[in-house]
């Protein structure tokens, strides 16, 4: 059905009508035949197939007007139309009666200026009677009645002589461009409704609004939710209605503010703000917010299981990478040779080289960058949760010595299992599927020995079994580990399996300390600096060059990631244009550093050096003039090995007057190693 219906009280007006609709291209309008009580059928039919607007004319409209739940247009008579009626009425030289509504009677004067002697009869509302009103003007000497259909028709039954006035083409054209601007107008009004009630509704906070009666004039799904009441009961009712739910609906009738306050609704815990709306020392309504504790907590899980979820990408590849040495480029050359394969990789390095950087950005080169990238500390896991974390466990493993929270406090992160889809293996906990992607294992030395076993066979077989679980799940997992230590040493000690280092070392990839890429320190330095201009909102130019050669010089324990820390320091401290040397000595522990470290470690960089392999070949101590009989000088028998160690290194710290690099020069081991010797 139209938006738009015309009830037409005579069968021409129809016809005019939809000629009309035809010539001017209506399409949201149509026509339809109604006249007083069938027009108020035809209305009523039109209302139930979606009308929008109804059109008509005289006692049809008047009657529609009166009941219609939507804007009825009248369709005025013009001077233009009594003109038509006129030119039937000119040789008429009887009394003329004119009976209707006001609108219905423009243009009568015209038969005055024809010398026409005429009676105007009035229809004020549906009360007064088109009958009387008639005989009003046949009693004053009307012998001839004009009017509309329905006065037509009753003077007609009445015997007397009467002429319909009917409305011509532009009166429906008039009528039909109103109707047209009235539903735009109803069409903005409903779009700004709709996006104000869709508004109310998608906020997960209720929402309800009063005027200065204390009446609702708005209120939104989740408030209705609260109150366990449908938006229907609510809408345009007092707030008395909301009256059982106690002290804090008397809070918001009396218009006092609160901002976060914890109520009780019902069962549940309500935290609640109400704004008083105030103007002119005058209140004018409040708009009250709702929230639902369990609600905010559930939403807070969820959007913790999306940020996990995020987690799961990789985010640096080879071009992130920052270098300039040749050593560095040779490592990546060789990373980028092994992204495409399935095996396993083992990367290792120092502490702070970036062994995630590069495992990252082999996830990234390889076939699996869409897959998930699943990153876990195997040093991070405590040795009762890690079997669990890391191959999950089946429903009903656990008679509830483990939970959630428990892995969560143990510093858990991600779980090796789960089929085609990613899922969670332990409902709300934050542990997620490596399937189809990388599973990078950091600190793979730290891994308990027990579990080296199942970890191989996840690597042999492809599958792994859960806790509790009595079938193997098929795997589809690239395994990268890393290491900071010396995994031969660790076979030697027992402490890691033989077969699984194997397993591991099928593509080896050693990234170089800093302290052997020197000139990768500079450009390194340049990148932190602008990344912590921008945190900060500095405008450091660059180093001054005492600032770049303290950097050149320095020896790097931490390695890329003790660089970053000390630019980071240097910046937030440091003022001027330039970073200058002591801003980067600034905080340095003294005297173990040194605030002006002299040299690098001499056997740092040489040829074949290779800590993790035992390769690095010491050279015999250069003592600078500390003769034998100083370096064995203990005095006493029965001495052991490690005391003995331990006054050596004290007296060759002494006579190099506490100079650290002098001291791993003469000693031929770097400061890592003079540091721990120097803690036990």
């Amino acid at each position: 059905m139209s938006d738009i219906v015309l009830i037409a009280p005579y069968e021409k007006m129809l016809s005019d009508a939809k000629h009309v609709i035809q010539k001017r291209h209506y399409t949201n309008i149509a026509a339809v035949f109604g006249d007083l009580s069938a027009g108020l059928i035809a209305a009523s039919d039109a209302l139930k197939n979606g009308a929008k607007i109804l059109i008509s004319r005289g006692g049809t409209y008047s009657l529609i007007q009166y009941v219609s739940p939507v804007p009825v247009v009248e369709i005025k008579t013009s001077p233009i139309d009594f003109a038509e009626t006129i030119r039937a009425l000119q040789n008429i030289d009887d009394v003329i009666g004119v009976v209707g509504y006001a609108n219905s009677m423009n243009g009568y004067e015209l038969l005055k200026e024809l010398g026409k002697h005429v009676i105007r009869a009035e229809l004020k509302n549906n009360n007064d009677s088109v009958e009387d009103k008639i005989k009003e003007c046949v009693a004053s000497g009307a012998k001839v009645i004009v009017g509309d259909a329905v006065t037509c028709r009753t003077g007609s039954a009445l015997g007397y002589t009467c002429f319909l006035l009917e409305s011509g083409e532009r009166s429906l054209e008039d009528a039909f461009d109103e109707a047209e601007r009235i539903l735009q107008a109803i069409e903005r009004e409903e779009e700004l409704i709709d996006r104000y009630r869709t508004l109310m509704d998608s906020v997960h906070d209720g929402v309800l609004a009063t005027d200065e009666n204390n009446r609702i004039v708005a209120v939104n799904a989740p408030a209705c939710r609260i109150f366990g009441l449908e938006q229907k009961d609510l809408s345009d009712m007092p707030l008395g209605v909301l009256d059982r739910y106690g002290a804090v609906i008397r809070e918001i009738a009396a218009d006092v503010p609160l901002s976060d306050e914890l109520r009780q609704i019902g069962s549940s815990k309500i935290e609640i703000s109400n704004y008083p709306i105030r103007s002119g020392g005058k209140k004018h309504g409040s708009i009250a917010v709702f929230q639902d504790i369990t609600d905010v907590q559930s939403r807070e899980k969820k959007i913790r299981q999306k940020l996990v979820q995020k987690r799961l990408t990789a985010k640096y590849s080879f071009a992130t990478i920052i270098y300039k040495s040749r050593v560095m480029g040779d490592c990546i050359a060789i990373a980028q040779k092994i992204c495409n394969y399935d095996s396993a990789v083992l990367i290792e390095g120092e502490s702070g080289v970036g062994k995630e950087l590069f495992a990252q950005s082999i996830h990234n080169g390889s076939k699996r960058r869409l897959a998930p990238f699943v990153a876990v500390s195997c040093a991070a896991l405590p040795p009762a949760l890690i079997e669990s974390m890391l191959f999950g466990y089946a429903e009903g493993a656990f008679t509830g010595e483990i939970s959630v929270e428990m892995l969560r406090d143990a510093g858990a992160q991600w779980v090796l299992a789960g089929h085609s889809e990613r899922r969670h293996i332990m409902g709300e906990a934050d542990v997620l599927v490596a399937h189809t992607g990388t599973l990078f294992l950091d600190e793979i030395g730290e891994l308990p020995l027990e579990l080296q076993g199942r970890l191989l066979r996840v690597v042999q077989e492809r599958e792994v079994m859960r806790i509790g679980g009595d079938a193997n799940i098929p795997l589809d997992v690239r395994l990268i580990c890393a290491t900071n230590k010396n995994l031969h040493e660790l076979v030697a000690d027992g402490k890691f399996r033989k077969d699984l280092l194997y397993r591991l070392n099928t593509l080896r990839l050693y990234i170089p300390p800093l302290n052997e890429r020197a000139e990768d320190i500079p450009v390194l330095a340049e990148s932190f600096l602008r990344k912590y201009n921008g945190r900060y909102t500095k405008r450091f130019a660059g180093f001054t060059r005492e600032a770049l050669s303290f950097l050149k010089r320095y020896v790097y324990e931490g390695n890329v990631r003790e660089l970053q820390g000390m630019i980071e320091r240097a910046v937030i401290i440091g003022d001027g244009d330039f970073i200058k040397e002591e801003d980067l000595c600034a905080g340095l522990p003294d005297p173990f550093y040194g605030k002006y470290p002299q040299s690098k470690i001499d056997t740092v960089g040489k040829a074949g050096a290779d800590p993790f392999y035992g390769r690095h070949t010491q050279s015999k101590f250069d003592t600078d003039g500390i003769e034998s009989t100083d370096r064995l000088s203990l005095g006493e028998k029965n001495v052991s090995l490690k005391e003995a160690e331990d006054r050596y290194i004290k007296e060759v710290f002494a006579k190099t007057g506490n100079s650290v690099s002098e001291t791993c020069r003469i000693l031929g081991i770097n400061r890592s190693t003079l540091w721990r010797k120097m803690k036990k």
